[in-house]
């Protein structure tokens, strides 16, 4: 039943995704089956869950169905919903935020973001927002990636609340 219900739901997807990227059937579904792909990893709720996490990748990130990192990418931000509650969306903006501003792969942001979470910084739930918003000082500043993380990571384990207030 599974096998079928993913077969059934993969030209859904695709049609979809050519409706929400813009794209003809044909190219769209090259981004299904990333959607199928990651689904059959046992990530995200359905193959249409998938499809919908893939096509948040590929326009904020603008990955193209055959690029490896774009099924990379759309595992990593649903493992960080499935295992901390955090939205594709927002996941993907913030690992984007991470890449530009410290030059960072995609891997290492997700990792970072990971990491953080299971260290307790996002206990006041800003941790994301303090990452957008603060990003881009310090690393104007010449901090990288992990100093910036690490900055907050002191700042809580002082006892401040929230990684805002480590940021400041």
């Amino acid at each position: 039943k599974g096998a079928f219900d993913v077969s059934a739901d993969t030209p859904q997807a695709a049609s979809d995704m050519a409706a929400s990227l813009g794209l003809p059937l044909a190219e769209a579904e090259k981004f299904a089956d990333v959607a199928r792909r990651v689904y059959g990893k046992n990530l995200g709720e359905s193959v249409g869950d998938a499809a919908t996490a893939v096509g948040l990748l590929a326009q904020q990130m603008g990955l193209a169905a055959d690029d490896p990192a774009l099924q990379t990418m759309t595992e990593n931000a649903l493992r960080l919903r499935k295992t901390f509650g955090i939205d594709v969306s927002e996941s993907i903006g913030t690992v984007k935020n991470l890449m530009e501003n410290f030059g960072i792969s995609g891997q290492e942001a997700f990792d970072l973001i990971a990491a953080g979470n299971q260290k307790g910084l996002n206990a006041s739930g800003d941790m994301l927002e303090t990452i957008n918003e603060y990003s881009v000082q310090f690393a104007s500043g010449g901090a990288t990636a992990s100093e910036f993380f690490s900055i907050m990571e002191s700042g809580f384990q002082n006892g401040m609340l929230g990684t805002d207030k480590a940021a400041d």
